[in-house]
This record gives C-alpha cells, sequence and structure tokens, in this order.
C-alpha cells in the first residue's frame, strides 16, 4: 500500500458464529475481533502506555476512557457483527489509532467495567508517537465462512510543510511544521553546487521545528523528506 494518512475499509458484515471465530486486524498496531471467552470482545495490544478509546454512535461521541492496560479488552453486548475498519495515521486532526464499526447498536463495557452504547470503538495512542503514514494493512480471519472487502477509501498524505526563513540576530532562523520529525533541512551556496546537510541539530517545539545559523552569505535551502529510521 502506498502510504495515506488514512485508510478506511468496509465489509460485508463479519459474524462470529463460534468460540473459535475471530478477526485479526494488522496494521500500526494489532486488534482481534473474537469471542473465544464466550462474549464478543475488541482486543489489542497497542504498544504504548496509555490507550484513548472512544465509543461512537451514528458518528457522535457517546463516551470516552484511558485506560493503561495492556492488552486492552473491550467486552461487547449481543451478537455485533464487524461492518468496516479504519487506520488513521499522525496528522493534524487524528492520532495513530485503529476504529471498528458494528452493524449495529451495542453495549461496549471497557476496563474498568463503564458502559457505553454506540456502533463503533476508535483505540488511539495518547503519548506522542510519530507514525507519518499508514503503508500496509492486513485481515486475517479464523472460522470465518466468508467475508468481502465491499469498499476502500483512502486520504493522501498531506503536502509538503512550508519553509519560513526570518532575520534574527546575527543570522537567519528557519523553521517549519513537521508533526513526524520527517524533513530535514538542506543547504547550498550555489544551485549548481548540490544540496547538503546543515549539520545544525533542530529544535523542536510541540510540531514545529527550528534552526538557526549564522549570516555567511547568500544561501540556498530546501526541506528534504527522510525515512523515519535514518
Amino acid at each position: 500500500m502506498q502510504g495515506v494518512s488514512s485508510f478506511d475499509v468496509d465489509f460485508s458484515a463479519i459474524e462470529l458464529t463460534s468460540t473459535n471465530s475471530a478477526v485479526l486486524l494488522t496494521g500500526p498496531g494489532t486488534v482481534w475481533f473474537n469471542r473465544s471467552n464466550g462474549p464478543v470482545q475488541i482486543a489489542s495490544q497497542p504498544g504504548t502506555e496509555n490507550t484513548r478509546i472512544v465509543v461512537r454512535s451514528s458518528g457522535t461521541v457517546v463516551g470516552s476512557v484511558t485506560v493503561s492496560n495492556n492488552p486492552v479488552v473491550v467486552n461487547l453486548s449481543g451478537s455485533p457483527r464487524l461492518a468496516g475498519s479504519r487506520l488513521t495515521a499522525n496528522t493534524a486532526e487524528t492520532q495513530p489509532g485503529i476504529a471498528l464499526r458494528l452493524d449495529r447498536t451495542t453495549t461496549f463495557t471497557v476496563p474498568g467495567g463503564e458502559t457505553f452504547e454506540g456502533d463503533e470503538l476508535v483505540l488511539s495512542a495518547i503519548e506522542p508517537v510519530l507514525l507519518e503514514a499508514i503503508s500496509n494493512f492486513a485481515v486475517l480471519v479464523n472460522d470465518v465462512p466468508s467475508f468481502t472487502i465491499t469498499d476502500e477509501r483512502v486520504t493522501p498524505l498531506a503536502p509538503p510543510p512550508t519553509l519560513t526563513i526570518v532575520r534574527s540576530a546575527g543570522g537567519v532562523t528557519l523553521s517549519w511544521l513537521d508533526l513526524n520529525r520527517v524533513y530535514w533541512l538542506d543547504e547550498a551556496a550555489t544551485l549548481s553546487d548540490g544540496f547538503m546537510a546543515v549539520t545544525n541539530i533542530p529544535a523542536y517545539s510541540g510540531n514545529l521545528c527550528e534552526v538557526t545559523l549564522r549570516a555567511e552569505g547568500a544561501r540556498f535551502f530546501r526541506l528534504r523528506h527522510i525515512d523515519p529510521g535514518d
């Protein structure tokens, strides 16, 4: 999958017909939709210290809690079927997470015993998690006769940030928005010389990145996208 900021998928409603039935969703995290312990459950191993659980009903938030359980297990009433899922990256509007949509209203019992009525459960990170893009998604099923993906939708990545240059005492300050720390500043004396990475360590304040340089004649600057592991 080419990197996107969100990936949305609809299923022909998937029913868990036995205690062996399970649906495993993997992307930036892993979520199980199963009934191995009797009631239908949604379980996740978020990989972060805290997880925000949000319950929606027809798109409207009806309740939310923050839990530190790992794994996170939410019990569902009745026998709802899985109708879809949405994965999100770290953007100005969303935190990295995964949502599961059901085909009917159910009661979600979250860790701690609190209950909410709704048809969608969202599990998302609380701590800052650097995840620019959703690049993979898989659905694995056990003891499910069949299912069909009926629709897929994506939100493309945001365009590259704008580089701002402001004069400062004895130099210049260059800044840009960088939610996932995937842009590096390059410089060149002339366009024919080729660009080299600026060696000054950038300073981050929230989502804003700044680099201050001494004024040393004319120079050209650009932002270069890097892989998070570089």
